[in-house]
């Protein structure tokens, strides 16, 4: 059965309004007369602004330092040593689409919004998580830079985690002056 045949599900939304309904119906239009990418690209026009928002009300800024995992760990840290990532971090995963967000003025969140996942990197981030003491989240509910195509991965210092004394420090990759506390 086509969409065109079934009309308009409420699985997502048990009691739709009128606006609602209405959007549906503008969205099924656009699908069935300029297809799926048409559609896709509708919907992310509306939530790339609505899930930066959604972030901004959960008091986050986008910082406009380089976007580098470090940055969470290090106060001024980074882990790019001649535009190279450590390799620590070394995945690339973790540079499609980078940011860094603050939160009170200090970075607080690594996030990456990636297209796919593959089963087999993710070992590799949750050891990047154990190394670090970092907690990381794979989800596309805020990921933003094509909603409905990416995911995003979010590293951030666990809850109580202090900020490192040092920096990191580039050479043979990134480190700090013991583990974070």
């Amino acid at each position: 059965m086509t969409v065109a045949t079934r009309g308009i599900t409420t699985s997502f939304q048990s009691k739709p309004s009128a606006r609602f309904t209405k959007a549906v119906e503008v969205l099924l239009d656009l699908y069935q007369n300029e297809g799926m990418d048409s559609l896709d690209r509708a919907y992310a026009s509306v939530a790339k602004g609505a899930k930066l928002d959604a972030m901004r009300v959960a008091g986050y800024s986008l910082s406009q330092g380089t976007p580098c995992p470090c940055r969470v760990l290090a106060r001024g840290g980074s882990c790019f040593a001649d535009g190279l990532p450590s390799p620590d971090f070394n995945d690339p995963y973790l540079y499609d689409h980078p940011k860094v967000w603050n939160k009170d003025g200090m970075p607080e969140l690594f996030t990456a919004e990636p297209y796919s996942l593959e089963v087999g990197s993710m070992p590799h981030l949750v050891d990047i998580c154990q190394k670090f003491n970092l907690d990381g989240v794979v989800t596309a509910r805020y990921s933003s830079h094509f909603p409905g195509h990416t995911l995003q991965i979010e590293l951030r210092r666990k809850q109580g985690t202090s900020w490192s004394n040092s920096k990191a420090v580039h050479g043979n990759g990134c480190w700090f002056d013991g583990a974070p506390s």
